[in-house]
């Protein structure tokens, strides 16, 4: 458990000293950004009756069937992965590009933004498509603010979490305290047995064997002998029924 809490605080300093300061600066310009395409677009508002035109390969067209029937023999004469340059609508450019994984048509309006509109067959539907990207710029901006204000929040809440001290930390200390305490009574445990086992040996070349086993039995066990002993088996009963269907199968 300190492991993880310590990785965890490893991973929110490498998020507050880098990761959110790279996703609130990326946010930021992308409200810069959107704020001057609105203010661009601001400078081509649709009309309520007629076309705003549009440029396609180098003409411009005033009306909306003709700008969008341009559009659609572009794309047919253009059948390239590669972005070429189709024109300009609204105060964007207008960029050209297949894209083969979906198999379609995609139209770049470049402003300070970049706004891709899937495109179609339809003369009229084309158009409608690239207004529509470009109404939902303003949407995006308040998408973006909002996203802003939670990376900062975020940011602030990873700052107070990885100060905070481990719960356990006490428990810990205790814990370690009793484990050191046992590592050096087993240590002492190792060292006895080793000097007995030398005064056992000398006893021996002295005294011979039957003392030697005597006062092994006098002696009291140690902790390693303890933890070293089988464990009793808890179903005696089980055991002897085992071996004695295992009898019963060697003598047939």
């Amino acid at each position: 458990m300190k492991a993880d809490h310590e990785t965890r605080r490893f991973d929110l300093e490498d998020q507050v000293r880098k990761g959110f300061p790279r996703q609130i600066r990326q946010a930021q310009e992308r409200i810069e950004g959107y704020k001057k395409d609105l203010e661009g677009l601001a400078a081509y508002p649709l009309p309520e009756k007629g076309f705003i035109g549009m440029t396609v390969d180098g003409t411009h067209y005033s009306e909306k069937d003709k700008a969008g029937s341009a559009l659609i023999e572009f794309c047919k004469n253009h059948f390239t992965t590669d972005p070429v340059s189709l024109g300009e609508y609204r105060g964007f450019s207008l960029t050209l590009e297949y894209n083969a994984f979906y198999k379609r048509f995609e139209a770049i309006l470049k402003g300070t933004m970049t706004y891709r509109v899937e495109l179609g067959s339809d003369v009229y539907g084309n158009i409608t498509r690239l207004d529509n990207a470009l109404k939902d710029i303003a949407q995006s901006l308040e998408t973006t603010k909002i996203q802003l204000n939670d990376l900062e929040n975020q940011m602030e809440v990873a700052k107070e979490e990885m100060v905070k001290p481990f719960p356990k930390e006490e428990e810990l200390q205790a814990k370690s305290a009793r484990l050191a305490e046992l590592n050096a009574e087993l240590n002492m445990d190792g060292q006895r047995q080793a000097q007995e086992t030398t005064e056992n040996q000398e006893n021996t070349e002295r005294e011979g064997e039957p003392e030697q086993e005597i006062a092994k039995q006098a002696r009291p066990a140690s902790i390693l002998e303890r933890l070293s002993k089988p464990y009793p088996n808890p179903y005696p009963k089980y055991e002897s029924d085992h071996g004695l269907r295992k009898k019963q199968m060697e003598a047939r």
